[in-house]
């Protein structure tokens, strides 16, 4: 991951062609260790018809068993490791942005266009839908989730509601009070990252489950309207010279892109409905089922591509949350959790719960407080980081940073363990 995002962040197509190409050569190897269907009672193999004859070039892709996991373990840990990989990636990106090997195009955009640290407010309003869905197939709804759900907290059970609203008010005073570096353009003078999550779970424990997709999608349009046809949008992204008056002036960006957030959430509740749904007609996980997920992928891609390129010609904003940016960020989560889920038929995750991976997304939030805490102390004790100018020192500090972090992640459950 950190070799990804920094020094080989130029090479990304070369390095995934060389994981496709070592991960058919390690199928192709290990085909003839196989176990047998009667040695893995849990785990149904896809059966090869070898009585009929077929042409040559197929038997690359015949030449291993596909295991075809049970289908709610492997809706669990495709979640679970895209939980896992969001956290990392943006743990990792909150610090590095300040480095000269963090490449700029990673960077938050200001106006429009698409970057990798735009997708961080979204994958979590992503994930959220993906764990609320799937906490109501287990008979528990939304609503009581958002409301009494807690979390871990320095080996504290914490209402969830209560710690993202002092989280939200304690980041603002302390900005304000330090005078820690803040791009007002991002949410505003003092809105962050923790309100916008308290009030999209708010959003949640307010609305009827049965009504949340439709009034969060509604919500979503009727604010795309405002935004192109009331002049919202030139409102939004004016510029700063004068200054900000008023607290709705201040935090516009972060109070505004509020609906588009509801918005996601309620497509991807929506989506993680019908997934479920669909996959889980066969006890095991089907590969043909799992493929046509893509069709969701598809479609908003193709939303979002005709959103910019025709009619109105509507740029992809993180700013906005407009409705091109939500279609290309939902086309971007679901294709990616689908892909996890294929992944499943090659490679189960172990079905285990003291694993770094378990640990980081049972503890999505602590993870992410732990990661600004660890910035901000670097941050704080650095005169100026952006001289840091040697790629060995800044590789050594983010390696160092992204080892704790994980390190204090994964200490949590254990100490709770071994109580």
């Amino acid at each position: 991951m950190f070799l990804i995002q920094t020094l080989l962040a130029d090479y990304l197509i070369l390095i995934l062609g060389i994981f496709i190409i070592l991960i058919l050569i390690i199928l192709i190897l290990n085909k003839s260790k196989v176990p047998s269907k009667r040695n893995r009672p849990h785990e149904e193999s896809l059966t090869i018809n070898s009585q009929n004859s077929k042409p040559q070039f197929c038997d690359l892709f015949n030449c291993y068993k596909l295991v075809r996991p049970d289908t709610c373990r492997a809706i669990y840990n495709s979640h679970t490791m895209f939980r896992a990989l969001l956290l990392n990636t943006t743990a990792l990106a909150i610090l590095a942005v300040d480095f000269s090997i963090f490449p700029r195009r990673f960077a938050k955009t200001h106006y429009y266009g698409q970057s990798l640290m735009d997708t961080g407010t979204a994958a979590f309003v992503f994930v959220n839908a993906l764990a609320d869905e799937s906490a109501e197939r287990e008979g528990r709804k939304p609503r009581e989730r958002a409301l009494k759900s807690t979390m871990n907290l320095f080996f504290f059970r914490v209402p969830t509601l209560l710690v993202l609203a002092l989280l939200g008010i304690g980041r603002s005073l302390f900005v304000h009070l330090s005078g820690y570096g803040q791009d007002v353009t991002e949410y505003g003078i003092h809105w962050n990252f923790f309100v916008t999550l308290f009030f999209i779970r708010m959003f949640v424990a307010i609305v009827p489950t049965h009504l949340i997709i439709f009034i969060g999608l509604l919500i979503g349009l009727i604010y795309q309207y405002l935004l192109t046809f009331a002049g919202l949008e030139g409102w939004l992204l004016k510029s700063e010279y004068g200054g900000r008056h008023g607290f709705v002036d201040q935090n516009r960006e972060g109070i505004f892109s509020l609906f588009g957030y509801f918005f996601i959430y309620s497509a991807s509740f929506l989506y993680a409905k019908c997934s479920a749904h669909f996959l889980e007609k066969e006890k095991r996980l089907s590969l043909a089922r799992t493929l046509l997920l893509f069709l969701f992928s598809i479609f908003c891609y193709l939303l979002q591509y005709l959103l910019e390129n025709y009619g109105l010609r509507l740029q992809a904003s993180r700013r906005l949350a407009n409705l091109t940016y939500c279609f290309a960020m939902l086309a971007l989560f679901s294709a990616s959790t689908i892909l996890l889920q294929i992944f499943q038929f090659i490679a189960p995750m172990p079905r285990s719960k003291g694993g770094l991976v378990e640990a980081i997304s049972r503890n999505a939030l602590l993870h992410f407080l732990i990661a600004n805490l660890l910035t901000g102390f670097v941050n704080m004790f650095s005169d100026n980081i952006l001289e840091l100018k040697g790629i060995v020192t800044q590789s050594l500090i983010l390696i160092i940073y992204s080892l704790n972090t994980s390190f204090l992640i994964y200490l949590i459950p254990i100490r709770r363990t071994s109580k």
